[in-house]
């Protein structure tokens, strides 16, 4: 699904977003410390099937427990696990975190222009929208037939696709009771699809917002990003020790040869790494947001449409809607008792 019509608007924003999650992943890395190449190790628990993950952090201490440090962070170059478990580096969840933040930060400034563009996607999509009014016809109806209700939703969809060329709209002002009694069958099916483009327009805006602060838009982005920077967190990293530490542990080199090397190494220059580290990983992760800036925000945006329009919050709304009952219930009436459309 295509959201051209937030494009341009998610690009002019685009080179301030990144700069900013840049500097924040900089200053994040440089605030860590020496801890900045510390290690996480995932510790798997089993339980009814599913698996949950403990995470040991391994962290650098320039004391006794160096060398047992150096070991751990030698395997995590050179991707092995460590006690069967596997490792990574404890920049990735932290960063991904200032990523979603960034991100939420983003959509909440464009919730206005969010709802905009949903309204005429709803209009053009028409499976979702027949999903949407068949669900609302079944809240708003009562008991009437399927064959009756499946009227109802081929009136209202008609005339939803019609709206924007209809000289209808000016009725919706009107007062809605007096006018579902009086109007002619093909004139309330018009204002019935007004009144209820109305009702979806003046709810989703705070439906939107309130689901862009939720903890299920978090997670939409976290799926998203994890996928998308996970890999590139972890492949900045590599390349930073390999750089910085890899001459010292050739593939064929023995631990006991390698690990006092590397705890050398460690005590020389781990005072540089913080600032070295955060430039490199920062970088490398801009570049690959960038690359893929437009589809990230068309799959969010295409994510966050599914979950306003399958989910029940806005439909509750639109349901609630006292006008949308009325012109409802007066297509219901009509059709029930034989009027034509």
């Amino acid at each position: 699904m295509s959201f051209d019509g937030l494009s341009h608007i998610f690009d002019a924003d685009k080179a301030a977003f990144l700069n900013d999650i840049e500097n924040s992943i900089r200053l994040y890395v440089i605030g860590t410390g020496k801890q900045c190449i510390a290690m996480v190790e995932k510790i798997p628990t089993t339980r009814g099937g599913s698996t949950t993950y403990t995470l040991y952090k391994h962290e650098l201490h320039l004391d006794s427990n160096l060398p047992e440090f150096a070991a751990v962070l030698v395997k995590f170059m050179r991707r092995k696990r460590h006690d069967g478990h596997d490792l990574d580096s404890a920049l990735t969840e932290p960063i991904l975190k200032v990523i979603e933040d960034k991100y939420v930060a983003l959509y909440n400034s464009h919730g206005e222009e969010i709802s905009s563009e949903f309204l005429e996607k709803l209009k053009d999509d028409n499976i979702l929208l027949n999903s949407f009014v068949e669900r609302l016809a079944d809240k708003v109806s009562g008991k009437i037939s399927k064959k009756a209700r499946a009227k109802i939703v081929h009136l209202l969809v008609e005339q939803i696709h019609d709206a924007a060329t209809s000289n209808t709209s000016h009725i919706v002002g009107q007062h809605i009771s007096h006018f579902a009694s009086t109007a002619v069958g093909a004139q309330i099916a018009s204002v019935a699809a007004h009144v209820l483009l109305k009702a979806i327009a003046m709810n989703m805006g705070h439906i939107i917002a309130k689901f862009l602060a939720s903890a299920a838009f978090k997670k939409v982005v976290m799926v998203l990003l994890h996928k998308l920077v996970v890999g590139v967190i972890t492949a900045a990293v590599m390349h930073f020790l390999a750089a910085n530490v890899g001459s010292a542990i050739g593939a064929g080199a023995l631990m006991w040869i390698i690990i006092p090397i590397v705890a050398a190494i460690l005590i020389k220059q781990i005072a540089d790494f913080p600032k070295k580290l955060g430039k490199e990983v920062s970088k490398s992760v801009r570049g690959h947001l960038a690359s893929n800036f437009g589809q990230t925000n068309k799959d969010i945006l295409a994510k966050t449409f599914e979950e306003i329009f399958k989910g029940e919050n806005l439909l509750e709304e639109v349901a609630n809607d006292k006008d949308v009952k009325k012109m409802i219930g007066a297509l219901s009436d009509r059709i029930v008792n034989g009027s034509s459309f």
